[in-house]
C-alpha cells in the first residue's frame, strides 16, 4: 500500500510539473478538454487521500500524507493540511513527520513562532528531520514561497 501511495504521489506531482511548465500542453483548441481532464485527476486524487483516512481513521501516517497533499504548493489548502497534521498528532503525539508538516503549514500561514515550536518537536521526536527544516532567515510570512513536503522524501 505504501509503495502504491508513493508511486501514485510521484506520478501526480510529475504530471502537475509537466502541466505547469507547459511541457504537455499545446495552444490548440483541446486546451479546455485538457483542463477538464486535469481537474478530474485532481479531484480523484483528493478523493483518494480523503478515502485513505476514512478507511483507517486511526492511522497517523494516512493523516500526515493527506495533509501533505493539501499542503502542496498547487493547492494551498492550509486549513485542511493543518487539520490533518493535528489529527495525526492526536493519534501519535511523538510523530516527527506530522510535527514537521504542521510547522510547514504554520510557516506558510505566517505563524512563524508556532512553526518554530513544531519544528523543535519534529527534531525532538525524529532527529533525522533536521535537514528538512528551513533556516530562520528564509521565513517569508505572507510571501510567495510555500513550503511543501512530499512523502517519498521520507521513505
Amino acid at each position: 500500500m505504501k509503495k502504491f501511495t508513493i508511486i501514485y504521489s510521484l506520478f501526480f506531482l510529475m504530471l502537475l510539473l509537466f502541466l505547469c511548465c507547459g511541457c504537455l500542453g499545446d495552444s490548440g483548441e483541446n486546451d479546455q478538454e485538457k483542463i477538464k481532464e486535469f481537474a478530474a485527476k485532481v479531484n480523484s486524487s483528493r478523493e483518494y487521500y480523503d478515502q485513505m483516512v476514512e478507511s483507517d481513521p486511526n492511522n497517523a501516517t494516512a493523516w500526515c500524507i493527506r495533509g501533505m497533499y493539501y499542503n502542496n504548493g498547487n493547492f494551498n489548502q492550509d486549513e485542511e493540511a493543518l487539520e490533518s497534521s493535528n489529527r495525526a498528532l492526536e493519534i501519535d503525539p511523538e510523530y516527527g513527520l506530522a510535527w514537521l508538516l504542521r510547522g510547514y503549514v504554520l510557516l506558510n500561514t505566517g505563524n512563524v513562532s508556532e512553526a518554530e515550536l513544531s519544528f523543535e518537536n519534529a527534531i525532538r521526536y525524529d532527529p533525522g528531520l533536521e535537514e528538512f527544516i528551513p533556516e530562520a532567515g528564509s521565513y517569508n510570512s505572507g510571501g510567495s514561497n510555500s513550503y511543501c513536503l512530499i512523502y517519498s522524501d521520507f521513505e
